[in-house]
């Protein structure tokens, strides 16, 4: 019979972050309201999407992963090889980064066009909080995994890796889901349907 690996892990301990014994209870409750939050938020998008026919569009087929990617990153352990995630790290984020930028130059001229004051609010209404999810993601992404390792910071990389791990899949079913008129009208369906 073989033996694996027999420990087992007891408790949780969020190191680096704050070592005052007097604020562990807030540091606590504020991790666990947002990974709740996250849960929550992401678990409900996946049920609209799969309990609305209407849905079954390959733009929500990607949210629904999206939101399943976020409630993984949540529950699971993110330490990478430093000279993997840098190589890698610096082809696989930037190369989207550059191409997310190029398209939103792209969609700023076209809207720029439109006549409608309206209609251009309505745009950079939803372009905005988009962006603002790209640059919290990117930001901080750039700066854990493209950096040299004597930039290191222990503050500076734990507050950027709770905003990279925590805040922004906690934030995504707010900016992807709830503007939009479909997945509102998938939820007040899905809550319906729970009376």
């Amino acid at each position: 019979m073989s033996r694996g690996n027999q420990s087992h892990i007891t408790e949780f301990l969020l190191l680096g972050l704050n070592s005052d014994p007097k604020h562990r209870g807030w540091l606590f409750a504020s991790f666990l309201a947002m990974y709740l939050v996250n849960v929550a938020g992401n678990s409900v998008i996946i049920a609209a999407i799969r309990g609305d026919t209407r849905l079954h569009t390959p733009m929500y087929f990607f949210l629904s992963n999206l939101s399943l990617v976020d409630i993984c990153l949540s529950c699971s352990d993110t330490s990478i090889n430093e000279l993997l995630a840098f190589t890698e790290g610096s082809f696989v984020i930037m190369s989207p980064f550059i191409l997310i930028i190029v398209s939103y130059v792209y969609i700023t001229r076209a809207v720029l066009r439109v006549p409608s004051g309206g209609g251009r609010y309505k745009v950079f209404s939803t372009c905005g909080s988009h962006l603002t999810v790209v640059a919290l993601f990117y930001g901080t992404a750039i700066s854990v995994y493209i950096r040299p390792s004597s930039t290191y910071s222990v503050t500076k990389d734990s507050v950027v890796t709770v905003i990279y791990t925590v805040v922004i899949p906690m934030l995504n079913p707010f900016i992807y889901s709830l503007r939009n008129k479909d997945m509102k009208q998938a939820l007040r369906k899905l809550t319906r349907r729970k009376e």
